[in-house]
């Protein structure tokens, strides 16, 4: 019988990048009547937003709520602070409210359109956007278009991707963002144009940090791993010190199926500072270059959740253990029991002890919450011929 395929190791979906520039809007236009404590907090609140302290921004915006002011411009500034907090609900409300006392303001739709974006509420993302359009001047159509181009990529519309880039670059035929997602939308039809569009693109963002990192987190998104290991290099060799940086280097490198330099970039990162991530993704990297046993003494160090055990079970079968490995697997589906990976990979372990109907069971279960699973219909049919020679014969 020829050899089931299994499912890859577990990987969280890298997200969507929101390429939004500097966070893109830039700065609430600044109110007018303010005396000097009032404008100096003012800039310290943006410094905090600015540096990513959202705790500190929010503690800033609530103080001067608590003045007896609550205007759109304080209730921006804490929407932000609340979105980098992830308080998404109470981020939407303060940002509503800002939209709706100020409603031709251009940046609060940006912010807003922003923060919802990150937040996954892509849809309504697109839709602020589009208000932002309709209330900015021109000098920000390059920062909506990108931003409408991604919201078409993420809801699978990709057409309207593309009439969005080409709207923004005919705004700004240089701007890289836009010539980054024209490679990625036209690779498939046009590899050499997609080639140059991407060396555009990386030679414009070049120094540009904000650029290349989320720019390199949708191309992974996309499948074009390989782009985005080059976009990483260019962001690392600009920030050598941001470990962020290094780890989204090494997920590339893995993906781009160079697990032996993944697992450099991640060994040099756990000399420095030991984290369950950073061991999560070296046991991924040596997993995926054939060493089973480093892989499995990294993963039994982890958190036992359903994706480690699915792990360890992968490691034990490979590794000539199929009693162990049986025992993991069906831990694993214990614990998440319509989960397609780790059914799959029970289905190859029983598959390969022969246990032939229960696999063919669990396959069908993908299936049936699945229909377009090609790995299973596959699957399924190199089991039923086994078990029918004559059908394999045909």
């Amino acid at each position: 019988m020829r050899t089931l395929c299994h499912a890859g190791a577990a990987v969280g979906l890298v997200a969507f990048a929101v390429l939004c520039g500097s966070c893109g809007a830039g700065r609430l236009d600044v109110a007018g009547g303010w005396d000097e404590e009032r404008a100096f907090l003012d800039r310290r609140l943006n410094a905090a937003l600015d540096a990513g302290d959202h705790a500190l921004a929010l503690a800033f915006a609530d103080s001067v709520i608590a003045g007896g002011e609550r205007s759109p411009r304080i209730l921006s500034q804490r929407a932000r602070a609340l979105s980098g907090l992830g308080r998404t609900a109470e981020m939407i409300a303060d940002f509503e409210e800002a939209v709706l006392a100020d409603y031709e303001n251009c940046e609060s739709h940006l912010h807003f359109a922003t923060a919802l974006m990150r937040a996954g509420k892509t849809g309504r993302a697109h839709s602020e956007f589009m208000e932002a359009k309709i209330f900015c001047d021109p000098r920000h159509f390059p920062l909506i278009y990108r931003n409408l181009a991604v919201a078409g990529i993420k809801l699978d519309r990709p057409a309207e991707a593309r009439r969005y880039v080409e709207e923004g670059l005919s705004a700004d035929p240089a701007d890289p963002y836009l010539l980054g997602l024209k490679g990625m939308l036209v690779a498939r039809e046009s590899p050499l144009a997609a080639e140059s569009l991407f060396a555009r693109a990386l030679a414009g963002g070049e120094e540009a940090r904000g650029f290349l990192v989320p720019y390199a987190l949708l191309l992974m998104n996309a499948g074009n791993a390989g782009e985005a290991v080059r976009a990483l290099e260019k962001a690392s060799a600009a920030s050598p010190g941001d470990r962020g940086i290094r780890a989204h280097l090494a997920e590339a490198l893995d993906r781009a199926g160079r697990p032996r330099e993944a697992e450099a970039v991640l060994r040099g990162l756990l000399a420095e500072r030991d984290e369950p991530d950073l061991r999560r993704g070296l046991a991924k990297a040596l997993f995926r270059a054939g060493d089973y046993g480093q892989a499995l003494d990294l993963y039994r160090g982890l958190e036992e959740t359903p994706e480690t055990m699915d792990r360890i079970a992968m490691c034990l079968h490979h590794l000539g253990r199929p009693g162990d490995a049986r025992s993991w697997a069906r831990r694993a589906n214990a614990a998440r029991p319509d989960w397609p990976q780790g059914m799959m990979n029970l289905a190859v372990i029983l598959a390969a002890g022969g246990e032939l109907d229960e696999a063919l069971g669990l396959l069908e279960r993908i299936i049936s919450l699945d229909p377009e699973n090609a790995a299973a219909r596959a699957n399924l049919e190199l089991l039923l011929r086994a078990r029918d020679p004559v059908r394999g014969r045909e």
